[in-house]
């Protein structure tokens, strides 16, 4: 069974776009082929890894073929950048921000979810884990994870469709 959730293609290309720029985003049916893959995911806790590496490779497999060996691309500005593995294995992540929030909680994937935050630095699992697992942590782990959620919003680049505001309804 899939993971029958719907995920924005606008979303999605924007994330694509913030990291990889515009003409690379929609390039080589990536956005389509990685809104799929999230979409038709069959939700395993024992798989999770798996299906960010396969995201992953999906990413570099589609960024090689458009770029080729260099990884490089020139933005609508003229600036040369290149694409490394660290900017897809958070690409990778934040793909997964946008699926992982809208799965109902789940007691298997508690530990998985935890361990993939705090072991790997996932912020699609520590944002997973405030938005939906609130009753299964304790008061202070939900305030100390909403605390380094905030932090990395602070810091780092994420994006505005997968930051913990986009998700309240």
């Amino acid at each position: 069974m899939a993971s029958s959730v719907s995920i924005n293609p606008q979303s999605l290309m924007s994330l694509l776009e913030q990291r990889l720029g515009h003409d690379l985003a929609h390039a080589d049916g990536l956005c389509p082929t990685i809104l799929r893959m999230l979409e038709l995911w069959q939700p395993d806790p024992t798989d999770l890894v798996i299906f960010h590496s396969d995201l992953e490779d999906r990413l570099l497999q589609s960024c090689y073929t458009v770029l080729g060996k260099k990884m490089r691309y020139r933005t609508q500005y003229g600036t040369i950048h290149q694409v490394r593995i660290e900017h897809l294995t958070e690409l990778a992540d934040w793909c997964l921000a946008l699926l992982l929030p809208l799965l109902p909680p789940d007691d298997s994937f508690y530990p998985v979810l935890k361990a993939f935050a705090f072991e790997g630095g996932s912020y699609a699992a520590l944002l997973t884990l405030c938005l939906r697992y609130e009753n299964y942590l304790g008061q202070a782990d939900h305030s100390f994870i909403r605390t380094m959620l905030a932090q990395r919003c602070d810091t780092e680049e994420i994006p505005a469709c997968i930051r913990p505001e986009a998700f309240s309804s």
